[in-house]
């Protein structure tokens, strides 16, 4: 799976390529993470403070990015911020995410 995530590979649901737009359905979620079909982002929406975040998969598209982005947006944050629901939560988005692209697992 990982090796199908180089920058060589063309990306299989990139928006500025219609034709390869994602089939994921619009605004899934997996507890407070909510996947953006139409920038391909991965947002966070705090459910008590108010704070966001995301993380932009489009950009993320070699496996050191993917981890860099990973842990820019979790890493280093009050326990507060991000519980281990949520950063479990952020794996599975991820994982679903990323078996989809590359052809394999299940629906999004």
């Amino acid at each position: 799976m990982i090796d199908k995530l180089d920058s060589t590979t063309e990306q299989k649901d990139s928006p500025s390529n219609p034709k390869l737009r994602t089939t994921a359905k619009p605004n899934q979620r997996w507890g407070n993470w909510r996947f953006n079909a139409e920038n391909l982002t991965l947002g966070f929406q705090h459910p008590r403070h108010n704070w966001a975040t995301e993380l932009d998969l489009e950009r993320t598209n070699t496996p050191a990015g993917l981890l860099d982005a990973i842990f820019q947006t979790v890493g280093g944050r009050p326990d507060w911020v991000f519980t281990p629901k949520d950063k479990a939560d952020l794996l599975l988005a991820l994982e679903r995410r990323l078996a989809r692209t590359s052809g394999e697992g299940g629906p999004l």
